[in-house]
């Protein structure tokens, strides 16, 4: 926490960051909880989840036009 808080995290040599488009992973020990977008969805003992850019869509009224 004292390293994110200093913004001293991605130089830890505890903390590893990585940017993939996929990945997937098998739980050594049985079925595990896995949460998407902050919601628990069951227990699994595989998994694999794909990142699809800009997919989101975003309603809202529309901007104001002079500002």
């Amino acid at each position: 926490m004292t390293a994110l808080m200093l913004g001293r995290l991605e130089r830890s040599r505890l903390y590893h960051e990585h940017h993939v488009p996929q990945f997937g992973f098998t739980c050594v020990k049985g079925p595990t909880a896995v949460a998407l977008d902050g919601e628990v969805h069951g227990q699994h003992e595989h998994a694999s989840f794909n990142v699809r850019c800009r997919v989101l869509p975003v309603f809202g009224p529309p901007p104001r036009k002079g500002r």
